[in-house]
């Protein structure tokens, strides 16, 4: 079934009154039994009752809080894709989800969270996951001598692009919710730069490449052009003459 975009504003009364009519795709965790915030009981009930809990100001702010930065991260991931993202709500019969930004082709999509305590365990797991991204550099080719190893060599430098847009992006929508900044941030920094100084080195080195085969193809062509011109003389023709002799 696809996907409809509907005109709501996420937030609204509108909206909410859309979502006591649908079953929503944050509901999902619930149903799974492994929401921390509510159980499958309780959302049997909501379903069947349509009464929701009332919330109060300290999770209202939790909500805002994570809107704000739910904003500010959407140009970053707007970055690293390289489209518009647009946050809207979908539906398919009874089932809907809103969603925190997708691309207008509706082939990419955004989904931000605010930092928690399991988050941020994986977070670190990855930013100290520098084993990872220094094995991924370890397996380019030192110097790269066959086409495939070329095309391999730039294959990763893409990578090592997107690594370092992931990391900003990273560090960005971590930093004003992580109690240990300094750390975050010499992680990351350290990881970036890796990423970066890796890239540039074999940009540099295919680039060279490039270059001294597009060279080495012109010099070979002057070349068999010059000995062309040399044997004609030899023989006493013109080149692109008759081969009569002068």
């Amino acid at each position: 079934m696809t996907m409809q975009i509907v005109s709501l504003v996420q937030g609204s009364p509108e909206w909410h009154a859309h979502r006591a009519q649908h079953f929503n795709a944050s509901d999902a965790p619930a149903m799974m039994a492994c929401s921390p915030y509510m159980t499958r009981a309780e959302l049997i009930k909501k379903l069947a009752t349509g009464i929701t809990a009332e919330v109060d100001a300290a999770t209202q702010r939790i909500f805002d809080a994570g809107h704000q930065f739910e904003a500010l991260a959407r140009p970053l991931a707007e970055e690293i894709i390289g489209e518009e993202l647009s946050p809207c709500v979908g539906t398919s019969g009874k089932y809907s989800a809103s969603f925190d930004g997708l691309t207008f082709m509706l082939d990419d999509g955004f989904e931000h969270k605010s930092l928690n305590a399991a988050l941020r365990e994986a977070m670190i797991e990855g930013c100290t996951g520098a084993e990872a991204l220094r094995a991924f550099i370890e397996r380019i080719p030192a110097k790269p001598a066959t086409d495939q190893e070329f095309a391999d060599t730039e294959a990763a430098c893409k990578a090592l692009k997107k690594a370092e847009d992931m990391l900003e992006a990273t560090e960005a929508g971590a930093l004003a919710q992580i109690s240990d900044v300094e750390l975050l941030r010499r992680t990351v920094a350290d990881l970036r730069s890796l990423a970066r100084s890796t890239r540039l080195t074999k940009e540099k080195l295919v680039t060279a490449e490039k270059e001294a085969r597009r060279t080495q193809i012109v010099t070979g062509a002057q070349t068999a052009l010059d000995q062309h011109v040399h044997a004609d003389a030899v023989t006493g023709r013109m080149p692109g003459g008759n081969g009569i002799p002068c």
